[in-house]
């Protein structure tokens, strides 16, 4: 192969840790906050590592186009050659600083004032054992948006965004999180939907919540992609990426939401006056308010209720600066992005939008003509994990650059730059006068373009090679952006037809896709009719479909285009890119390298961290993005295999799991009293002291003689002693706290008084022929002599313990293995126990070769009925825990149902653990809750089983 790099490396700077090591660029974990990152502002051109996280910032380079840099024209747009690190001015994200710091308290405190249901989505998200566990940036860019609606100090912060004029001028409030390409923006949509929804189910007078959504996209392409967003569709995303908890969440999800997913062109609108340019008869006038949002929705949108909108690529979407004219942009631009807004402005006007959620890799008002003149950040970007933290984390793949080549040798004097021609092709002189003539494409391309060509077909002939080798589905793929389609017509026949780069697999036109973008626009805006829609859509299906094996574009190995790929393309098979046009702004460079940078797979290595990959890039000049050079020399690594799609088989009904689906334990302590009536003193009653009538006479009576009116106490006679026994005890519980802490103890009291009371310990004196009467009214005496005998007892009480399960769903207190949604796993195949007999699940998805022995245990064990491999996000059983004062989720390993009718806990553990005492006990409370309720059938806990218990599990299950 042709040397595609020079063989020199210089050593990492002051004894730092530079780029040179096995994982590259990669130093964080996906999974958690970033705590380290590289310094690519120091003078030594190596990126140095330090501790923490990068700062959130932005660089606008100074305006101008392009220039030379040194002796091979490295093709940087023209700087300020000053003492700063890094060219440009560094325009920081203080919003997203400020609420970083806020979330770390937040999130460590356990997120106050967020509602139950919102608590129970984050403590899902963030689950340390999830099957499919999401990365740090989509669950950071959620919640920093429940941050802000559900905490009084997040208010706040919303509210400054619009009053300190941050926000884009409009009547609706905007919340953008700033995420790169490859990092699953579309898993957030998701997550915030999930939310939303669920929260307005259990208070819809709430205004921050919203059932209703609007996604806006800049194609169809991006609007395909967002279907996985309804949750009935195949393959959405609260199912595949398990986004709702276990229990009722997504039947809520499924009948509430309501999900629409338009094109931007669809907010267009015919004014009044272009009506009347319309040629034809046909001069109806524009659509009111109402109307239009009928249009809009398709009379699907109940009325009278705000909707939340989704921007997708919300770069497309922003209103023009009050200092700049439209000189500073591009008609195309403004067009689109006016009437995108304007369409946002008329539903607001029409039915209200609740709030607006922008996501794009570059919330940037786009430069125009003049360089990046007119490139303002979104002010209402809250949340930010931009390339370089995504190529530090290893979510995306990271950028082989040529820095040196045999011809050069550190000719721009700046170490920060590479110093080869290869960096930005299209600026060289000879080359950008060449390219920007409208020649034949039979015209032979410049030598220094042939030379770069032929150099990464090198590279892409070796990784083709070892793909093949791989047994991959599919291949890996270049891609050519060109300036003009007359360049690109010659690219396409100096490799299909001239066939210079010598490598017959570039070579054959039918599985290079050469592009017309003018097609493939009108195909994505919907704007074709008749045989023209249908070539366009045969070719956005190709495009869209280029790496998945058996589409039409599964077999394409050569992309060739002009504009810019479409947004929403998600490749994951590219490994070679070539920038052959001027690149005017560093969104522009990032919008292109983006195209190849998904990753094929996505499984940590025992570091927890992703392996890099990488992708060769000639002539895009980056200046601010991280790139290796001279790293180990790997083939990028193929596409991973789809993921083992899990499900219940419905021809095995017959071992169908099932389990009460229960959200606690509690623990009722029920005190008993412990004496009786021998343990208490005698009580003397004087019945002539009781009162029980009373004459009553005119005032000053004794002048008279007429007899008086006679008052008898006939209510209180005439009540059943058990009445006011029980009336008398509720009292004295009331008035002693030693009673009133368990309120068992009134009726326990009242019975013991009502026994003592029938006893000859209690005895009444003169008027004792009416014994029942006396007790009657005196019966608040007797309860509490009998209560003072109770608390000067040296036996109080006896103290018993009622363990009671308390449902998620009393309405639905059941959860079975029927209920559980397909989900796919990328799990090592030797963790997977595929076809098994007696499980209901076509595939049990076992954590370590003890989980496969047990799982064959059971599978072939005669006495067992049917099992089922626990999880946290499908089978859903689990068991609340303390330990060490923090509650956790205990999930047992194996659910099983013997044939003798028990139901059996099981649970496989490679070693011991500190926790594991109270995960056992803890299940042995809830077993006994369950058995307590008599409707569940006979529940046992078969406790640990270690690597040297398997025949002590046989003789369990043969012991029915």
């Amino acid at each position: 192969m042709s040397p595609e790099l020079n063989s020199e490396v210089r050593p990492p700077a002051s004894g730092d840790q530079s780029a040179k090591g096995d994982m590259g660029l990669v130093i964080n974990k996906p999974y958690e906050c970033p705590d380290k990152h590289w310094d690519i502002s120091n003078d030594t051109g190596w990126p140095v590592q330090v501790p923490g996280r990068r700062i959130s910032e932005y660089r606008i380079l100074p305006a101008g186009s392009a220039a030379k840099s040194g002796k091979s024209g490295g093709g940087q747009l023209e700087m300020e050659q000053s003492q700063q690190m890094l060219p440009g001015q560094a325009h920081r994200f203080e919003l997203v600083e400020q609420l970083r710091s806020k979330l770390i308290g937040w999130r460590r405190d356990g997120y106050p004032e967020a509602t139950p249901v919102s608590k129970r989505l984050l403590q899902h998200w963030t689950a340390s054992d999830r099957n499919w566990p999401l990365f740090f940036c989509q669950v950071e860019a959620a919640e920093t948006c429940l941050y802000l609606a559900e905490t009084n100090e997040g208010a706040k912060i919303a509210k400054s965004i619009k009053t300190s004029g941050k926000g884009d001028g409009g009547p609706f409030e905007r919340w953008c999180a700033k995420m790169a390409t490859g990092t699953g923006k579309t898993v957030v949509m998701a997550m915030l939907i999930a939310w939303q929804t669920l929260n307005h189910h259990h208070n819809p007078s709430n205004p921050n919540y919203s059932r209703s959504f609007l996604a806006v996209t800049p194609g169809l392409t991006v609007k395909d992609r967002l279907s996985v967003l309804a949750p009935g569709a195949d393959g959405n995303y609260y199912d595949m990426f398990s986004l709702l908890p276990p229990g009722q969440y997504r039947e809520i999800l499924q009948a509430h939401a309501r999900i629409f997913v338009v094109n931007w062109h669809k907010l267009m609108w015919q004014t009044d006056e272009e009506i009347k340019k319309r040629k034809g008869v046909d001069k109806r006038g524009a659509l009111s308010d109402k109307a239009w949002t009928h249009f809009l929705f398709d009379g699907r949108l109940p009325e009278n209720e705000p909707i939340a909108v989704i921007n997708d690529e919300a770069h497309h979407a922003w209103r023009l600066p009050p200092d700049l004219t439209e000189d500073a942009y591009l008609q195309k631009d403004i067009k689109e992005a006016t009437r995108w807004i304007q369409g946002l402005d008329r539903l607001h006007k029409s039915v209200g939008i609740s709030r607006c959620y922008d996501f794009t890799a570059t919330p940037f008002i786009p430069a125009g003509k003049r360089g990046q003149t007119g490139e303002r950040m979104f002010g209402w970007v809250v949340s930010d994990f931009g390339l370089n933290d995504s190529i530090e984390a290893g979510i995306v793949k990271t950028p082989r650059i040529p820095r040196r080549d045999n011809t050069t040798q550190n000719g721009n004097g700046d170490p920060r730059l590479p110093d080869s021609y290869l960096y930005h092709i299209y600026s060289e002189d000879g080359v950008r006068e060449d390219l920007r003539k409208k020649k034949s494409e039979n015209v032979r391309l410049p030598d220094k373009v042939v030379d770069a060509y032929r150099l990464l077909s090198d590279s892409w002939k070796e990784t083709f090679d070892s793909w093949q080798s791989q047994g991959a589905k599919s291949p890996p793929v270049m891609v050519s952006i060109a300036n003009i389609t007359h360049t690109a017509a010659r690219i396409h026949h100096w490799f299909t037809e001239q066939g210079e780069a010598g490598i017959a697999a570039l070579e054959d036109a039918d599985t290079t896709l050469h592009i017309d973008s003018t097609v493939l626009k009108k195909a994505e805006q919907n704007d074709q009719t008749g045989k023209a829609k249908e070539t366009g859509e045969a070719l956005r299906e190709k495009v869209k479909t280029v790496g998945v094996a058996g589409a039409a574009g599964g077999d394409v190995r050569h992309v060739i285009s002009v504009e810019m790929l479409s947004e929403g393309w998600d490749a994951k098979n590219v490994t070679h890119i070539m920038g052959l046009r001027a690149f005017t702004s560093q969104l522009l460079c990032e919008q292109v390298i983006g195209r190849g940078l998904r990753r094929t797979d996505y499984k940590t290595n025992e570091r927890g961290m992703l392996e890099p990959e990488y992708v060769r890039v000639f002539g895009v000049p980056f200046v601010f993005m991280l790139q290796q050079e001279d790293p180990p020399d790997k083939n990028p690594k193929p596409p991973a295999p789809p993921p083992e799609r899990i499900h219940a088989d419905h021809a095995k009904k017959s071992r169908e799991i099932w389990f009460p689906d229960i959200e606690r334990v509690d623990h009722l302590v029920n005190e008993t009293i412990a004496i009786g009536v021998e343990d208490i003193e005698a009580l003397y009653l004087d019945g002539d002291d009781v009162v029980r009538e009373a004459s009553v006479h005119n005032a000053m009576s004794w002048l008279q003689t007429e007899d008086g009116e006679r008052i008898e106490s006939k209510v209180i006679e005439g009540m059943r002693t058990q009445t006011l026994a029980f009336r008398a005890a509720a009292q004295v519980c009331a008035e002693q706290p030693v009673f009133s802490q368990n309120f068992l103890m009134s009726s326990q009291l009242a019975d013991l008084t009502m026994k003592f009371a029938a006893s000859q310990k209690l005895r009444v004196s003169g008027d004792s022929d009416n014994r029942e009467v006396v007790i009657k009214h005196r019966m608040h005496k007797v309860a509490t002599h009998v209560s003072t005998a109770i608390t000067e007892h040296p036996q109080q009480f006896n103290s018993q313990t009622a363990l009671k399960p308390v449902y998620r769903d009393p309405h639905n207190p059941v959860r079975s293995t029927s209920e559980m949604m397909p989900w796919g796993t990328r799990a090592d195949k030797s963790k997977l126990y595929s076809d098994p007999k007696k499980c209901h699940l076509n595939i049990a998805v076992c954590d370590s070769d003890l989980e496969r022995k047990v799982a064959r245990t059971l599978d072939r064990h005669r006495n067992v009925k049917a099992w089922v491999k626990n999880d946290r996000e499908h089978t859903g059983f689990r068991v609340r825990y303390a330990h060490k004062g923090i509650t956790r989720d205990y999930i047992p390993d194996f659910i099983v149902h013997l044939e003798d009718g028990r139901k059996v806990i099981v649970e496989a553990k490679g070693v011991a653990e500190d926790e594991a005492a109270s995960k056992q006990r803890h299940l042995d409370w809830w077993i006994q809750a369950v058995n307590n309720e008599g409707r569940w059938g006979n529940w046992q806990n078969f406790g640990m089983i270690f690597e040297e218990d398997i025949p002590r599990l046989k003789t369990l299950l043969d012991a029915g």
